[in-house]
C-alpha cells in the first residue's frame, strides 16, 4: 500500500513541479507554438530555454535541435506533431555523437529525460529508433502519430508511470525489450499489420492484464510475455506459426487455445503458468519443446487435436499426468498412449466424433456447413462477428462485406461462440 501511494503522489509531484515552473516563469514561456529551421532552436529559445516546461513546435529540426531539446532541464510537455526530422547536426548521449535521419525519431532521442511527461512526436515519423525514451521515469502520455511502422529495441523500457499507449494502425514489428518493465502498463492493443514481437517486449508488465495476438504475426520471441503477473487473458489469432522459449512463462491464465497453425510449442513456452487449468492444443501443433508446460500444477484439461501426437519428451514436466484428463481425436489414443510425451497421462480420452453443425436460426441469423466453411447468414453489412472459444478467448474478428459471413471450419475448436452485435450463439462441430 505505501508503494502505490508513493507512486501517486510520485505523478502528482511531477505535475505540480511543472505547473508550478509554469508559473513561476510565465514572463519566459514558449509561444503557443514556436516556428523553427533546421539548427536554429537554441537561437531561438534564447535565454528561455531553461525555464521552459511546455513547448510546441512547427518546422524543420535537426540533430542540433534534438541536443537542444535535451538540454532543457524543466521540460515536461513536448509536441513535435507538426515538426519535420531533417538531416543534418547531431546530439550525444553516453558520450556517443548520434546523427539523424530524415523522419525517423533518432536513437535515444528522448533517453533518461525524467521530467518528460508527454510527448507528440511528428507525424511524419516512420520508424522510433532504439531506447527513444529509455528510462523516461515521469513518461505518462506518448502520441505515436500513424505513421510509425517500426518501433526499435528498448524503446520504452523502463517507463515506470507509463500506463496506456496507441500504437499505430500501419506498425509491422516491436523491437527487443520495447516495454520491458513498463510496471504501470495495463493495456495495449497490437494492431493487425503487426508481424513481429521481439524478444522481451513486453517482459515483467506486471499490470498488463489482457493480450491479443493478431494473425499477422509470424514470430513472437523469447521471454516477450514472461512474467507479466497480472494477465489473466492470452488469445492467439490463427496464422502465428510458432510461439518462441519462454514467451508466456509465470502469467496467471487460466486458459489457453492454441490455434491450428501453430507447429511448435518453444521451450518454456508457458511454464510456471500456475494458474493454467485449461489448454486446447490445436490440429497442426507437431513439437512441443522440453519444459513448455513446466510447473503448470493446476492443469487439469488438455484437448490436443493434432490427429498424429506431437513429439516431444519433457514438455510436460510437473504436471500431474496421474489427475489430468487428455481429450485426444476419434481413434488415436492407442498412439498416444504409446507416444513418449503422451504416455504418462493416465487418463486418455477421446473426443467425442466431430459432426456438422445442425442448421440453427435465432431471429433472423442461420447458421449451416457448407464443405469446409460455417457459413453464418442474416448479418446486417459492415456488421462485426466475433469468434471466441468456449473459456471465452476471442479467436478472431470478421466484417461483413454483405449479409453472408464464411468462416473455415478447421481453424476452429471442438465447441465455440459465434456473437454478433445483437446475438450469441454456442456451436458445436
Amino acid at each position: 500500500m505505501v508503494f502505490i501511494m508513493n507512486k501517486f503522489y510520485f505523478k502528482l509531484l511531477i505535475v505540480a513541479i511543472c505547473l508550478s515552473q509554469s508559473f513561476i516563469f510565465q514572463t519566459k514561456a514558449a509561444p503557443d507554438t514556436l516556428s523553427v529551421t533546421a539548427g536554429n532552436l537554441k537561437t531561438v529559445l534564447g535565454i528561455n530555454k531553461d525555464f521552459i516546461s511546455n513547448l510546441a513546435l512547427k518546422g524543420e529540426i535537426n540533430g542540433n535541435d534534438i541536443a537542444t531539446i535535451r538540454s532543457m532541464a524543466r521540460l515536461c510537455t513536448l509536441s513535435l506533431k507538426n515538426v519535420d526530422i531533417v538531416e543534418g547536426g547531431s546530439f550525444t548521449v553516453y558520450e556517443t555523437p548520434i546523427s539523424v535521419t530524415r523522419n525517423v525519431v533518432p536513437a535515444n532521442m528522448f533517453t533518461r529525460m525524467s521530467n518528460l511527461i508527454s510527448v507528440d512526436l511528428p507525424q511524419k515519423a516512420v520508424s522510433l529508433g532504439d531506447n527513444a525514451f529509455y528510462f523516461c521515469a515521469g513518461l505518462i502520455s506518448v502520441n505515436l502519430g500513424d505513421s510509425i511502422k517500426s518501433i526499435g529495441d528498448g524503446a520504452f523500457s523502463a517507463c515506470g508511470e507509463l500506463s496506456f499507449i496507441s500504437l499505430p494502425t500501419h506498425l509491422t514489428s516491436l523491437g527487443t525489450s520495447a516495454f520491458m518493465t513498463c510496471s504501470s502498463l495495463k493495456s495495449i492493443t497490437l494492431p493487425e499489420s503487426l508481424t513481429t514481437i521481439g524478444e522481451t517486449a513486453f517482459w515483467s508488465c506486471k499490470e498488463l492484464k489482457a493480450i491479443a495476438i493478431p494473425g499477422n504475426v509470424t514470430s513472437i520471441g523469447k521471454d516477450a510475455f514472461c512474467g507479466c503477473s497480472s494477465m489473466t487473458s492470452i488469445s492467439i489469432a490463427n496464422g502465428l506459426p510458432s510461439i518462441g522459449e519462454g514467451a508466456f512463462r509465470a502469467c496467471p491464465v487460466t486458459s489457453v487455445t492454441i490455434p491450428n497453425s501453430v507447429k511448435t510449442i518453444g521451450k518454456r513456452a508457458f511454464a510456471d503458468c500456475t494458474s493454467l487449468t485449461k489448454m486446447i492444443l490445436g490440429s497442426g501443433v507437431t513439437t512441443i519443446e522440453d519444459y513448455a508446460f513446466d510447473a503448470c500444477s493446476a492443469l487439469n484439461e488438455i484437448h490436443c487435436k493434432a490427429l498424429i501426437p506431437p513429439t516431444g519428451i519433457y514438455g510436460f514436466s510437473n504436471v500431474q499426468e496421474n489427475t489430468c484428463k487428455l481429450y485426444v481425436p476419434k481413434g488415436t489414443v492407442t498412439s498416444y498412449k504409446n507416444a513418449f510425451l503422451w504416455a504418462g497421462f493416465a487418463n486418455t480420452i477421446e473426443e467425442s466424433s466431430s459432426t456438422p453443425v445442425s442448421p440453427v436460426q435465432s431471429s433472423n441469423l442461420e447458421v449451416h456447413t457448407e464443405q469446409d466453411n460455417i457459413v453464418l447468414s442474416g448479418v446486417e453489412p459492415g456488421e462485426m462477428v466475433s469468434v471466441y472459444t468456449e473459456a471465452g478467448t476471442l479467436l478472431q474478428k470478421i466484417k461483413a462485406t454483405d449479409h453472408t459471413v464464411r468462416i473455415k471450419a478447421s481453424a476452429l475448436p471442438h465447441f465455440y461462440i459465434l456473437k454478433t452485435t445483437h446475438k450469441t450463439l454456442k456451436m458445436i462441430l
